[in-house]
């Protein structure tokens, strides 16, 4: 959930304030829900982290929005977190999660190979949209 919410805030800051389609629901007492996505956040899963780099590096050659998160972004402090990303190389990071924005039909092609994301309480059949 930590990555989920550190790439969530950081695909939001690299994208442009028009592209982020946000909406404001207002309840029957006239409260606000601001700041909620227009567009669904498919969650899907990969079978490993080789997949996921394969997934950033496809993303980075396509220009399509993305951000992610590694074993190395883990630790007491920004900086001590810093440090190690700087002292891996791209080949020796372990992906946590990969984060992607665009139109379905840009995403698609390379996410096929993922699939639906299931908590071990999901039902057969049923698909849980986050």
């Amino acid at each position: 959930m930590n990555a989920v919410a550190h790439c969530s805030a950081g695909l939001a800051s690299i994208l442009k304030e028009d592209d982020l389609n946000m909406l404001t629901y207002v309840d029957s007492a006239g409260g606000q829900h601001r700041g909620i996505s227009k567009y669904p956040w498919i969650i899907l899963q990969a079978k490993n982290s080789n997949q996921l780099a394969s997934l950033r590096r496809s993303a980075d050659d396509h220009g399509i929005a993305f951000t992610d998160f590694t074993h190395t972004m883990l630790g007491n402090s920004a900086e001590d977190q810093l440090t190690n990303t700087k002292s891996v190389s791209a080949d020796e990071l372990d992906y946590f999660l990969v984060c992607l924005y665009g139109a379905a039909s840009e995403l698609e092609p390379l996410t096929k190979k993922f699939s639906v994301y299931r908590t071990s309480n999901d039902t057969e059949g049923s698909t849980r949209t986050e």
